[in-house]
């Protein structure tokens, strides 16, 4: 038998109505059968009781919708203790904590309550190098007099984003969009934060729309392989008038953008002889692509070409769209390859875009150390590395078209082609291990980050992360030689150490630290609060 008790943090208050889940373990029971969940829901005084409980290992869970818990000290969606069950009754108390909400209210470019805007809440993550903002927990439309109420938020720092697009259609040609971030800048990069604390509700200025400045951007679709529009052929031309999305995506990777882009519509009169006409694009530099779907199986067309946007609209873009191609690979062992490529083998690696149109393509290395990732569209990417099952090797050099891409990493793919790519693993690389104390000097845990040298800092690749244990200690393995930056930290975003804007502020409470071929630093560090 399973009981306890499910209590509000720091209280004696209890929670009713949370549904306590026990989870076995053990793969299968006797029997080959997956093992069943066992579950029980908090009377109003917070109690619960399971009964007939098989001896084992479990993961106990708490829920309850619009309360959170921790789990090895992150927030989560539920209270999660793992328990040893005996025949004799097991007792747990789960400790819950209510989340917050934000109420406010949006104003029109004239200050008067606006209504249908859509208010999304933003977490701040981090990732390739630059901020991006995701839309998280929930999004709301604001009611009659402008006002708008999330809630449910597990505590922590948020940025709102009011918005409101009037879309162009040929009948209405002429878009509007209207946008804000808090406290009232369109700019992300100068959007400021919300914080959230457990069962309080916070109460933002009045955020006011701003209009943006918008153009229009118009042009022609040509095959790569024909040099005409593609529209010409039925077929086709069905494809383009249905099939076809564009996107606009800042060519500066480390700019502060939403982390899937969305499509824009070509309002284009006559879209199937491949014109197509953008409305609603701001002033900035981008790379503007076009995905055509060629058939049912959802293969894809690309074309892609950099534009300028200023204060006038910008016509006659030519925008030629390729086939995807495949992008083949080796992997090259520079020492002891007899022992490490059975482990290279075992690993997968993934392809993903910088550009956040997706990527997706994933490849294991073979015998011989090739490897192709089938069907890659143009853009800019990234590839994992294959050292995850290798742990002491390091990916010491990345090769596209016969040049080094190492310091930032990044894979292009253009008008259709793939230059093949080479990845340098070397069996003996560096290692650091130490210890991290806290203020007072005694051992503590925490996120225990190495950071490359100025010049390589664009490569995700190179930056290692880890968690020291209770005791402080900590080991990191598998690191290219160079000069690197290590730090401590007591919570930290991850990939917030991507971001020259985060790292500034706390370069002086890094250790400098060399590392050489088969070296191992020890090193003692006191963690930033």
């Amino acid at each position: 038998t399973v009981e306890g008790i499910v209590l509000r943090a720091g209280t004696s208050e209890p929670i009713g109505a949370a549904q306590i889940t026990l989870r076995n373990l053990a793969p299968t029971v006797p029997g080959g059968a997956v093992p069943p969940e066992l579950s029980a829901t908090s009377n109003p005084e917070g109690r619960f009781r399971i009964e007939n409980v098989p001896p084992g290992s479990y993961l106990a869970e708490a829920r309850r919708e619009g309360y959170f818990g921790l789990f090895f000290g992150r927030i989560t969606q539920a209270d999660v203790i793992e328990i040893t069950v005996t025949p004799r009754p097991q007792s747990l108390s789960f400790s819950m904590f209510p989340g917050g909400a934000i109420s406010g209210t949006i104003l029109d470019p004239n200050g008067q309550p606006a209504a249908g805007v859509s208010v999304s809440l933003l977490r701040l993550v981090y990732g390739d190098g630059g901020k991006v903002l995701l839309v998280t927990e929930q999004e709301v439309a604001t009611k009659a007099r402008g006002d708008y109420r999330i809630s449910g938020i597990s505590p922590g720092n948020y940025y709102l984003r009011a918005k409101r697009r009037v879309t162009p259609t040929p009948a209405s040609p002429e878009n509007s969009e209207f946008l804000a971030y808090f406290p009232g800048t369109t700019d992300a990069a100068q959007a400021e934060a919300v914080s959230v604390a457990s069962g309080q509700e916070s109460f933002p200025p009045d955020i006011k729309l701003q209009t943006i400045p918008t153009v229009r951007l118009s042009g022609n679709i040509v095959n790569s392989w024909t040099s005409v529009p593609p529209g010409d052929s039925p077929a086709t031309a069905s494809n383009l008038a249905l099939w076809t999305s564009f996107f606009v995506v800042p060519r500066d990777p480390s700019a502060p953008r939403d982390i899937s882009p969305a499509p824009l519509q070509n309002v284009a009169r006559d879209p199937s002889n491949g014109q197509f006409e953008i409305r609603g694009v701001a002033k900035g530099t981008y790379n503007l692509f076009a995905r055509i779907q060629i058939d049912s199986t959802h293969s894809f067309d690309t074309g892609r070409t950099p534009i300028d946007v200023v204060e006038s609209d910008l016509k006659g873009v030519t925008l030629m769209v390729y086939p995807p191609t495949d992008l083949n690979g080796r992997v090259v062992i520079d020492r002891d390859a007899s022992t490490l490529l059975p482990k290279i083998m075992e690993a997968y690696m993934n392809l993903w875009s910088v550009d956040g149109l997706g990527g997706g393509r994933v490849a294991q290395v073979d015998s011989n150390g090739n490897f192709t990732l089938p069907g890659v569209t143009d853009g800019r990417y990234r590839l994992t590395s294959p050292t995850s099952r290798a742990v002491s090797a390091c990916l010491s050099d990345i090769r596209q078209g016969g040049r080094s891409i190492m310091d930032d990493g990044i894979i292009t793919v253009d008008g259709g082609k793939a230059d093949p790519i080479q990845l340098n693993i070397d069996a003996v690389c560096g290692g650091v291990k130490g210890t991290i104390v806290d203020l007072d000097g005694l051992p503590t845990s925490a996120f225990v980050v190495l950071v490359p040298d100025v010049a390589r800092r664009r490569n995700p690749v190179l930056y290692k992360r880890t968690e020291s244990n209770a005791g402080g200690t900590f080991t990191l393995l598998g690191i290219p030689p160079g000069t690197y930056k290590l730090f401590a930290w007591k919570t930290s975003p991850d990939g917030a150490e991507q971001t020259p804007e985060f790292l500034s502020k706390f370069d002086s409470g890094g250790q400098t630290i060399i590392v050489g071929p088969g070296s191992s630093s020890e090193v003692h560090l006191q963690v930033i609060p």
